[in-house]
């Protein structure tokens, strides 16, 4: 869910085939939290406990070999 309180899932569906680094990324631009790292299996979900985080808006960012090739929006209530 986007806005989200304490859960939210991130999933891994195109990306089968690459190493990726998934990384939570506060307002100003910061690494707060590194979600994932590695070669995800097939449409694979990670769950991300989001209550050791303050409310706000952050980015979701995708990087496989060093470059950002997703990123999205999250909202902390």
């Amino acid at each position: 869910p986007n806005p989200a309180k304490n859960n939210a899932t991130v999933v891994l569906d195109q990306f089968s085939d690459k190493q990726v680094e998934v990384n939570l990324i506060n307002i100003l631009g910061a690494k707060v939290n590194q979600l994932f790292s590695g070669v995800p299996v097939n449409y694979q979900e990670i769950p991300v406990d989001l209550r050791a985080f303050d409310k706000g808006i952050y980015f979701v960012q995708v990087i496989s070999d060093g470059d950002v090739i997703v990123t999205d929006k999250l909202l902390i209530e």
